[in-house]
């Protein structure tokens, strides 16, 4: 710990002697400052802060004692040591509030010095380190007490939970709100990347915003956060227009004080704490739905439960769709907005995860990031990123017919048999213009261009998966095995199990 000490005195030969003469570090000084008269130790004090002032009582200008209690007056903690002579003692009476630690004794010596600079480091030490414990004392109780009250929430959120044992361990200890009182509960969810994986300290001044601002004291709400789902709050009023008021405050509060946009759901009103976990899954599901299906921020106070509209099976029969009709699901999902939103994101996920293992070297979205996207922003991303991993970079200035071929051909190489005719069909041009346009655009025949893209996926398939060489070469449109080891030795100068074997 840092000790500063500052050295009075106006006689030049004992504070050079003191500065020079004591072992200060080895007392435990880690700072220390001198100056020859009280004005001087004032100006030096403004900025240097002493812990301990070392101190001559006689001096011009100011006496020791006048310039102790100036000192005490900016720094109160400040421990004062006087030198003094024998005639000062009576004098050092008018001292006697100022509560100093040492007089020594004049001739002031190192040695003396040193014995009353050391205890008085010793006692600074002392003092600090209790401080310091009792800091975390208090602290840490107040962490206990805020352990409890989370554990309290979430109990109150389950669907079964044993009324009896709550009461036991909580009331009216931590709990003390009437059986029958109405109940809210309210689910907050934030635009926060990876919400709500933000620093503790951010959560819990969110959820401690209505205690500051007064809005509901800390009897009549508990609060809690919900993995990979939000904050949620449980409030105890009987009136939905102040619980309204007090969930706009939230947001716009959160607006202000982190630039971010969030929703909030208030599960419909019941009659008894022990109903909470009704209101809260109501809250839950359509919070789920919001986020999910919705761009904006809402505030929303449901009149009745949640209703539940599960997506049939068949939604997702197909195990395997083109980008065309996994954009055409997305919107079926859209317009008949089912609220089983975690299933639908797990198909969803898989389906994708289909599509893009046909586009090796894309960039993938993890299973948490595909989730925390709501469907309009999932459907731009999906749409851009299908776009990209189906036509790679590098090609944005080639004419148009030939990215739309480009991009015919990373959809349909797996097909033995994709053709040009097939391709200058699909852009609408006769083949022989097509093939003169493709090789000036690409610098390479279309027959060419569609090995080299058989071929990336043939190494992909090789290096990230155990499937046999003929399962690859129907997978990529290469029926026979054989002919796949030939051109696959012919562009990478190596057989496809030296490949494997060296990825």
């Amino acid at each position: 710990m840092e000790i500063r000490l500052l050295l009075v005195d106006d006689e030049d030969l004992t504070r050079e002697g003191l500065l020079h003469y004591v072992e200060w570090g080895n007392l435990g000084i880690t700072h220390i400052k001198a100056a020859s008269n009280g004005i001087q130790a004032l100006k030096i004090a403004a900025d240097f802060e002493p812990d301990i002032l070392l101190t001559d009582i006689r001096m011009p200008h100011m006496s020791g004692i006048e310039l102790a209690h100036e000192i005490r007056k900016r720094a109160p903690s400040c421990h004062i040591l006087f030198i003094s002579g024998y005639a000062e003692k009576e004098y050092l009476k008018s001292a006697i509030t100022l509560k100093v630690d040492a007089y020594i004794d004049k001739p002031a010596t190192p040695d003396n010095v040193s014995l009353a600079v050391a205890r008085t480091a010793e006692a600074i030490n002392r003092e600090r380190e209790k401080s310091r414990l009792d800091m975390l004392r208090t602290r840490n109780l107040g962490r206990a007490e805020d352990i409890v009250k989370d554990r309290v929430a979430l109990i109150l959120i389950q669907k079964q939970t044993d009324w009896r044992k709550f009461h036991e361990d909580f009331v009216p200890s931590y709990f003390t709100w009437p059986k029958n009182s109405p109940c809210y509960a309210i689910c907050l969810h934030i635009d926060f990347p990876n919400f709500p994986s933000y620093p503790y300290a951010d959560c819990f001044n969110i959820r401690e915003y209505w205690k500051r601002e007064g809005i509901f004291s800390d009897t009549e709400y508990f609060s809690g956060v919900v993995e990979h789902l939000c904050i949620f709050f449980l409030v105890k009023t009987d009136s939905p227009g102040y619980l309204r008021d007090a969930a706009r405050k939230l947001q716009q509060w959160i607006k202000r004080e982190y630039g971010k946009e969030s929703t909030a759901v208030a599960g419909p009103p019941v009659p008894s704490f022990e109903k909470l976990a009704d209101s809260y899954h109501s809250a839950v599901c359509e919070m789920a739905c919001i986020c999910f299906y919705e761009d904006r921020p809402r505030l929303t106070l449901l009149s009745s439960d949640f209703s539940h509209k599960p997506a049939p099976a068949s939604l997702f029969s197909e195990k395997q769709l083109s980008p065309e009709r996994y954009a055409a699901l997305l919107d079926t999902i859209a317009s008949e907005r089912f609220t089983d939103i975690d299933y639908i994101s797990q198909k969803l996920y898989e389906l994708y995860l289909f599509i893009m293992q046909q586009n090796p070297g894309a960039p993938v979205y993890s299973l948490d990031d595909f989730r925390s996207q709501s469907l309009p922003r999932l459907r731009q991303d999906m749409d851009r990123q299908i776009s990209e991993s189906l036509f790679p970079s590098g090609h944005e200035d080639y004419e148009p017919k030939i990215r739309q071929a480009i991009k015919y051909i990373y959809q349909y190489y797996g097909d033995e048999k994709l053709s040009v005719k097939m391709i200058a069909d699909q852009v609408e041009l006769s083949q022989n213009y097509f093939c003169t346009l493709f090789k000036k655009n690409c610098g390479m025949t279309v027959n060419d261009f569609i090995v080299k893209v058989r071929i990336d996926k043939a190494r992909y398939l090789l290096k990230n998966t155990n499937l046999k060489l003929y399962e690859i070469s129907r997978q990529i449109g290469i029926p026979d095995a054989n002919y796949l080891n030939i051109l696959f030795k012919k562009t990478c100068h190596m057989t496809p199990s030296q490949y494997r074997r060296e990825a």
